[in-house]
This record gives C-alpha cells, structure tokens and sequence, in this order.
C-alpha cells in the first residue's frame, strides 16, 4: 500500500475580503494555492466565501466588525492555533489590535508576511518593519490608489519587498 504525506496548504487571513480590494487580494491568495480565513462587517462575506471555495480553496468566513475590540478578538478566536503565513488586512482602523496579535504569532514562529493596505497608515507600517527587521516577518504597504493594486501588492507581499504599488493615477 502506498503511503501518502498530507502537505498543508499556506493559509492567509484577508480583512475586508466581501468586495473591492479586499475580495480581489483573498483571490490572489487562492491563486497561489492558499487556504483562506476572511472577514467583513456584511453578510455577503459568505458569498465571496463560497466563490473563493469553487476556485479550490479551503475558506472560512466570519462577519465582524474590525473596527471593534470585539470584532478583533472575535476573528482571532477562529485564526487561533492555525500558523496564518499571511495577513492581508484592509480594515485601517482594526489594523493595529489585529497586527498585534497575528504579528506576535508570526514573530513566535518565525516567519510570515504582512501586507497593510491603506496609505494613511504608512508610517505605522514602516515602523513594524522596523520592528519586526530579522524576524522573518516581512510587511509590505499597499497604497490603494494605484493602478493594478490589489495583484501588485500581493506580488509585492510574496516576494518580501516593503512597498508595492507607488504610481498613482
């Protein structure tokens, strides 16, 4: 009988992941082969949810509000004891709670990636960078207002560079 070895799939947390920048970075993950755990404030979070799964991916999704302690700790709970490889997160104001925790995870097992989206939260994404320098940990910021956004920054995310996507309409 042939023995079989079970290879886990990388697996990304992607806030904001029901539409826009948010739904077309979870996409890019599935397309690099990871499994996913999303999040959004709306309902429809279950429908990216089910459209990401026919393309191959295991998902879970969770509606929360990010913009609240609770909403944070609420995600967590679901990510907790997974090794998240990834953190894509769109949700500028849950950003820094759920940075701290993921970040702190990622730091433990030295390795993972970070990409922040958001170009009012630059110089807190250069500060982590500093932070996290030699971790293993690598952040990148995505300014949203460049043409090919959310496939710059993940390229940008997977190949470990700081800053993706600079030229602006």
């Amino acid at each position: 009988m042939e023995e079989r070895t079970f290879v886990a799939r990388p697996f990304a947390l992607v806030t904001g992941a029901s539409t826009g920048i948010g739904y077309e970075l979870a996409s890019h993950c599935v397309e690099h082969g990871f499994d996913l755990l999303i999040a959004a404030d709306e309902p429809s979070i279950e429908e990216a949810a089910r459209a990401l799964r026919a393309r191959g991916a295991d998902v879970e999704a969770v509606e929360a509000n990010l913009s609240t302690d609770e909403g944070v700790e609420a995600l967590f709970r679901v990510a907790r004891g997974r090794r998240i490889n990834a953190l894509l997160d769109t949700d500028v104001t849950g950003t820094v709670a759920l940075i701290k925790k993921v970040g702190r995870d990622m730091r433990e097992q030295g390795q993972g990636r970070i990409l922040i989206t958001g170009s009012s939260i630059e110089s807190f994404a250069l500060a982590l960078r500093a932070e996290l320098e030699g971790s293993g940990v690598t952040v990148t910021c995505l300014d949203p207002r460049a043409t090919e956004a959310p496939r710059a920054g993940f390229e940008a995310m997977m190949r470990g560079e700081a800053d993706a996507a600079r030229d602006v309409d």
